[in-house]
Formats: structure tokens, C-alpha cells, sequence
């Protein structure tokens, strides 16, 4: 079944048993993305679906090597809190393809390409188990209710980059 179908017009109710990411040909990185990883000094990965949104991209040809040889501070955000996705099937997905519903079952899926996983304080518990897969832990306030909570969590994010 595709993406689409899958996320539209099944609006996520079919269990998943797999995944499968097809790059049909994408000549990746770019240039651009490229240039952009030489002079960056730090690589985020947003609160975002590690199935849906981050896995897709680091499955390109080319461009988990990049991140591996990626120099500066890589930091990933966990999108579920409390064992539940603020929003999307994220926790669904954990748990239909046998991941922890948590912020730990994220943070698997970044072993060996984060430096720092930031996740929110209801999930302190968490703190040794992901420290343990090679990650340094921030906890802080990551659900972003207002505009005010979106600067707050950027300054924290931006304040590991220095």
C-alpha cells in the first residue's frame, strides 16, 4: 500500500507489519545538501515521525554517510511524551513494528547518528536508558502549545548548539 493511500484515504487505521522506502532513482544528496552539511555546525532532527519523516530521509542513498560524517552537534527531539505522539500515528507505528511506545523507542531509532536526544520532563525515567545507547539527554518542556513554548524549546535547542 502507498504512503498515500495508507495516510489518506486509510487514514492510518491499516496495522503495519513493514516498511519500505523507495528512492525510485533520487540522486541524493543534493549539492545543496551537501554544501549545507560542510558548513552547518549542527544537525536537528525535529519532533517528527522517526517512520514517516526521518527514517525516509536518512534511508537515501548517500546521506546516512553524510550524517555519520557529520562533524558537528547532532540533536534529535523526541515527538512522543508520555508514551503518546502529540500528533500523527507515531505511537501506533512504534508499536505495530515492535519499538517502545516511548521516548526511548525514538531514540533507538537514532542509535549512532545523535549526539544529544532531547526529551520532555514526563519522561525523566528514560534519562539512563537512552544515555546508555550513546546519547546525552536534555530534559525540558517540548510540547508546543503556544508560541511562547516554541521559542522556548528553540533557545534550548539552539543554546546546545554553541
Amino acid at each position: 500500500m502507498s504512503f498515500q493511500e495508507y495516510f489518506v484515504k486509510n487514514r492510518c487505521e491499516p496495522v503495519v507489519k513493514s516498511l519500505e522506502f523507495g528512492g525510485g532513482g533520487v540522486n541524493f544528496p543534493s549539492n545543496e545538501v551537501s554544501s549545507a552539511l560542510k558548513e552547518s555546525t549542527a544537525l536537528i532532527l525535529s519532533p517528527s515521525n522517526p517512520y514517516l519523516s526521518i527514517n525516509p530521509i536518512l534511508a537515501l542513498a548517500g546521506f546516512r554517510e553524510d550524517i555519520n560524517n557529520f562533524k558537528g552537534m547532532k540533536i534529535a527531539v523526541s515527538p512522543i511524551v508520555g508514551g503518546k505522539a502529540l500528533k500523527g500515528p507515531a505511537d501506533k507505528l512504534l508499536r505495530e513494528l515492535g519499538s517502545d511506545v516511548s521516548a526511548l523507542g525514538v531514540a533507538q531509532q537514532y542509535t549512532g547518528i545523535c549526539d544529544v536526544f532531547v526529551i520532555d520532563k514526563q519522561d525523566t525515567e528514560l534519562i539512563g536508558d537512552i544515555e546508555d545507547l550513546g546519547m546525552n539527554v536534555v530534559v525540558t518542556d517540548t510540547v508546543m502549545k503556544s508560541k511562547r513554548d516554541k521559542v522556548t524549546l528553540a533557545k534550548v535547542i539552539l543554546d546546545l548548539c554553541e
